[in-house]
């Protein structure tokens, strides 16, 4: 068996030029690919229900997250960020249901409706309200991160009002696409996710 096989049927992604994101998306399907001979096929709608209380966007919480390893490019620092917030379940108020769709449903405050907006929209919300306030002001990189982000990026996260804009080519904004589509391709259950936003109360 190839390294770019499933280890648990064998389906080989060495033809695949996108192999590692294909196999990631095999482990994570819901009906696995060695579910027992007779166990239910689950459908989304079947799907177990995330038993994670959620928080909306602006009362996202992180415990101690340190500084990222030496080194890391500045263009690196936001995506690893990012996979700090959303370590904890409980963060992940945002789901993109349609991968064919540039639209994100997240659930910014409690008292406010699910929003669908774009994914640019959606890093406008994710620096104001999650960023801006939780990034680790104490941490060995965030003076020379705030800099990079505001001089060669155009983003203030000193203010907490950035409205969305940035320079062309911005590096931050590759480096969260990044991160955004990587973690999204791979959830599991976004249609359980997807009602838990619509129903949140």
């Amino acid at each position: 068996m190839t390294e770019r096989a499933c280890p648990k049927c064998g389906k080989d992604y060495s033809g695949d030029p996108y192999w590692t994101t294909g196999l990631r998306k095999h482990l994570a399907r819901k009906n696995p690919c060695d579910r027992p001979a007779g166990a239910k096929y689950l459908r989304g709608e079947d799907a177990p229900t995330p038993r994670t209380p959620l928080r909306c966007l602006d009362s996202v919480e992180v415990g101690a997250v340190g500084s990222p390893a030496p080194g890391t490019p500045m263009r690196l620092v936001g995506p690893w960020f990012f996979k700090q917030v959303v370590k904890d379940q409980a963060n992940v108020c945002f789901v993109r249901p349609n991968l064919s769709k540039n639209e994100i449903w997240v659930k910014v405050h409690k008292d406010e409706t699910v929003r669908i907006v774009t994914r640019d929209e959606f890093i406008r919300l994710f620096v104001n309200h999650v960023m801006f306030k939780l990034f680790p002001r104490d941490s060995d990189v965030f003076g020379e991160y705030s800099c990079w982000l505001y001089s060669e990026n155009a983003v203030d996260i000193d203010t907490g009002d950035w409205d969305g804009q940035t320079y062309d080519k911005s590096e931050f904004m590759f480096g969260m696409w990044d991160a955004l589509r990587g973690f999204m391709d791979t959830y599991p259950n976004k249609v359980p996710l997807r009602n838990m936003l619509v129903n949140f109360v």
